[in-house]
């Protein structure tokens, strides 16, 4: 396959300006090719939105510096959209203030084949946090890089920081791979609604926003993987999802933008809105991690709106082998008529301090095996007296 360098199609190195059309024009070429890798060498570049096609690799050299313009026009959808329908509610347009460009980003890709996104060690793309009184929120800028309909998708081992909106959107994606990522800063880390066949590995996502969100989502692999936040680790809805060996902590090294907080709020929040399609959950398990110093350990009561979880419920969440520890408030398991569990198994738990662990309701069910508890606790199903819980559970239903 070719190999392009884009100063060889005009791109100059550590100059001001904006230089979009050149680094699109090496990607074109690439595209003329049917494929090949476009290199970014050593120095710092600035550029507005650029697209990637079919059988492309971006690979970033060591000491690579890709910075977004400031300037609002520099970005674009192509004329593309996601495939995320609440851009089109007017509910969520309203609740949020989206405009109709809300999927603009750096970097693009859209109906395409085989996109790999690769840096060697030291090389950066950085979002500049670019404002947009018209944005979401009334401040939110262009997303990181947006990949809509791609199949065979691959990111590796370069840091992505101070994205203007969502670092990733992955939206309709197939075979999706993500190993050694790091997002700084920003917002959302991987948003992935309506993708398939999803594997995160290595990776560090330390994000003002969700470290991982996305509805719809059928088979995704997260392991090995740092979450902190200063919202939710993960906010996520679908089936066949399983998380393991990966460290939730908090609170956020970098600030939820719109509140200037840091505290995390909730390790695991449920993802589904009736304002898009979805498919019915099945297995949702989190195993041998560590999730330590949250406001909440889940956040779910099916049925609110406000929150997006009132599309597919969730049916069985199960953590095993767990240690989750200085939590600070206690958590609502609230199903409002649609039966879920809540399955712990050989996890270790330290519970609010003179707080009840969980509240749920008569859609709930908590099912407990081999689990400790480091200080006494009670579980409130709304209506009934409390169940006091402490020391080891062999096993026990609630």
């Amino acid at each position: 396959m070719a190999e392009l360098i884009v100063t060889d199609y005009g791109v100059k190195a550590n100059v001001a300006a904006v230089q979009t059309q050149a680094f699109q024009a090496a990607l074109d070429a690439c595209r003329d090719l049917g494929g090949g890798t476009v290199v970014v060498p050593a120095g710092q570049f600035v550029i507005g939105s650029i697209r990637l096609y079919s059988n492309t690799r971006l690979l970033l050299k060591t000491g690579a510096l890709i910075k977004g313009s400031t300037n609002l026009d520099d970005y674009q959808t192509f004329g593309e959209e996601p495939d995320i329908a609440y851009l089109h509610s007017e509910y969520c347009v309203k609740a949020w203030h989206l405009p109709p460009y809300y999927f603009h980003a750096l970097i693009a890709a859209y109906d395409a084949t085989d996109i790999t996104i690769e840096a060697e060690p030291g090389a950066i793309i950085d979002g500049q946090d670019v404002f947009d009184p018209a944005g979401e929120e009334s401040f939110r800028g262009p997303m990181g890089m947006v990949f809509a309909r791609v199949s065979g998708l691959t990111l590796k081992h370069y840091t992505i920081q101070n994205a203007a909106n969502w670092a990733h959107v992955i939206a309709r994606c197939k075979d999706v791979q993500i190993n050694g990522v790091t997002v700084l800063g920003g917002h959302d880390g991987f948003d992935l609604h309506h993708s398939q066949t999803i594997e995160i590995g290595h990776s560090v996502i330390k994000s003002g926003d969700d470290c991982i969100a996305g509805y719809d989502i059928t088979d995704l692999t997260v392991h090995d993987t740092v979450l902190n936040t200063a919202c939710n680790s993960l906010r996520i809805g679908g089936r066949q999802l399983k998380v393991t060996r990966c460290l939730f902590t908090g609170p956020g090294e970098y600030p939820h933008r719109s509140e200037n907080t840091h505290d995390t709020h909730a390790m695991v929040k449920w993802y589904a809105m009736a304002a898009d399609a979805a498919v019915e959950s099945t297995t949702f398990e989190i195993s041998n991690s560590v999730m330590f110093q949250a406001r909440n350990l889940v956040t779910y009561n099916y049925g609110d709106k406000v929150i997006m979880q009132d599309g597919q419920p969730l049916r069985v969440l199960s953590l095993v082998g767990d240690v989750i520890g200085q939590l600070e408030q206690t958590s609502k398991f609230f199903g409002h008529g649609q039966p879920v569990q809540l399955k712990l198994s050989q996890c270790r738990v330290t519970p609010p301090s003179g707080q009840p662990l969980l509240q749920i309701d008569d859609a709930a069910t908590v099912v407990l095996d081999d689990v400790t508890l480091t200080a006494p606790t009670t579980i409130h199903r709304r209506g009934q007296p409390a169940v006091a819980l402490s020391g080891h559970i062999e096993h026990q239903v609630i």
